[in-house]
Formats: structure tokens, C-alpha cells, sequence
């Protein structure tokens, strides 16, 4: 399995047209998940994420089933390999991974703060919104800033809980 965070990745469609071939080329070999578990010495349960496309497919892996599945065809073995390396570059560089302010020109920045100091805005003044909301202990205790601004970020969040309903 890939490191980084790959087997949690939600699957990708190469990742799913992946498992879904080699889900095809195990049962043509009249295999079962058991006995595929088997010739990679992994679970049964490795298989099944695998031919679901949850999960990513290291080469050697990938190598040892096409082999066990008895795969001699160097096009489709070739074809296989670099659709499994296009879902693993997929599950590391899927939207999911990506922090969206990196790409930002200080333009599109500045126009970003606006937008959240006017949404402020719309809590106080004479006519406020009403704002519900539910964190979790995780979200107060997430470092974002350093210390000053945690401190600033907590009180903040303090008033605003002492707010007339």
C-alpha cells in the first residue's frame, strides 16, 4: 500500500476501472479472493478493496497478481501498469489534497477577506444574523497561526457566544 494517506482516499475512476479488470482476470483464472490472498500473502479483505478500487495498487502487487492471474500478454500488463499509476497519482493529487489558497493571486486574496469581513458584518450591527453553531473539541484545539492568533481566534468566538439571542 501506498504511504501518504492512499488507503484512505475515497477511490478514483482508474482506480475503480483498475479493480474492475483485475476483479475479471482473477475470476477468468478461476480464482478465488482466498486463493488471490494467498499468491500476494495479504487478506482477502486487501483483495476485495483492491478489485472495488478503494484502494491504491503497488506495482509489485499489481506484478504478483497479473501473474497469479496468469497474465502473459505484455500489452495489457503494460496497459494495467499505467492505469494503476495513474489512480495512485490520482489519490495523491486528488482535489481532496489540494489547499485551495495556495493558488490565489492577491487579488483573488484580498477579495476573499472582503467577502468574510462583510459576512462578519451581517453578525453585529443593529439588525445581526443569528449563528448556530457546533465545534468539536478538535477544531479549538487545531493550532492555526501560533499562539496570539488562537488566543485572538478563541476570544473572538467567546463574545460572540455572549451575544444577545
Amino acid at each position: 500500500m501506498l504511504a501518504n494517506n492512499a488507503t484512505s482516499s475515497p477511490s478514483t475512476v482508474p482506480g475503480r476501472q483498475l479493480g474492475d479488470e483485475l476483479r475479471r482476470l482473477r475470476e477468468g483464472a478461476e480464482l478465488t479472493t482466498v486463493q488471490a490472498a494467498e499468491a500476494l500473502d495479504c487478506t482477502k479483505g486487501k483483495i476485495s478493496r483492491i478489485e472495488k478500487g478503494r484502494v491504491a495498487v503497488r506495482l509489485p502487487d499489481l506484478t504478483a497478481m497479473l501473474q497469479a492471474y496468469r497474465v502473459s500478454d505484455t500489452e495489457r500488463r503494460e496497459r494495467l501498469t499505467v492505469l494503476a499509476r495513474k489512480a495512485n497519482r490520482r489519490r495523491r493529487q486528488g482535489w481532496w489534497n489540494v489547499a485551495s489558497r495556495q493558488r490565489e493571486t492577491g487579488d483573488e486574496i484580498e477579495q476573499f477577506v472582503e467577502v468574510r469581513l462583510a459576512r462578519q458584518q451581517r453578525l453585529a450591527g443593529d439588525a445581526p444574523l443569528r449563528l448556530w453553531a457546533v465545534l468539536s473539541e478538535a477544531v479549538l484545539l487545531q493550532q492555526v497561526g501560533g499562539p496570539e492568533v488562537m488566543k485572538a481566534q478563541l476570544q473572538q468566538l467567546w463574545d460572540v457566544s455572549e451575544r444577545p439571542m
